[in-house]
């Protein structure tokens, strides 16, 4: 697209091009005060290149994992549950109690792309966890619990800032 070249492409066309989705998060994914500049050839990959699928991605993880604990019938139990975090699970926890600091600023600096942002953060910290550890295939039940706890804090929280944003939290990709 090149204005002095007199290409454009309407916001109708890039919708049906890339998807209302990618769309929506690629336009609040800028300061208001930033020009807005994008890979379309990138926005149009559906692969972890694509930062919406890279977040959607991790959120669909996230419900994947609840779907194989219940169809295994491993039970969750707040109670029973370590919390000695190691340092990446630490890092994860933090990013996701971040988040109502995230909110306030968003807020009050009237900029929505600190949610885009931020959900990246997380699911790159999700994405880099979920390679790293087990969460169902654990003996220790307190370990365990301990991860599915934090899954379930991902999956909730990744919800949150993707219906903030207006962009879909699919169950499977």
């Amino acid at each position: 697209m090149s204005k002095s070249k007199g290409e454009f492409v309407t916001l109708r066309e890039l919708i049906d091009e890339i998807g209302k989705d990618t769309v929506r998060f690629i336009f609040l994914s800028r300061s208001s005060d930033s020009m807005l500049n994008f890979d379309l050839d990138v926005a149009r990959k559906k692969n972890l290149e694509n930062p919406v699928y890279y977040i959607q991605y991790a959120y669909t993880r996230t419900r994947s994992i609840e779907r194989k604990r219940l169809e295994k019938n491993i039970n969750f139990d707040f109670e029973n549950i370590n919390f000695d975090f190691n340092s990446d699970e630490r890092e994860l926890l933090n990013k996701l109690i971040y988040v109502e600091e995230i909110l306030y600023q968003t807020v009050n600096k009237l900029s929505p792309h600190l949610l885009t942002f931020h959900a990246y953060d997380i699911a790159k910290k999700f994405h880099s966890f979920y390679h790293d550890y087990p969460v169902l295939n654990l003996d220790d039940e307190k370990e365990r619990n301990k991860r599915i706890l934090l899954v379930k804090g991902v999956e909730i929280t990744l919800s949150l800032l993707l219906n903030l944003i207006g962009v879909s939290t699919p169950e499977e990709m």
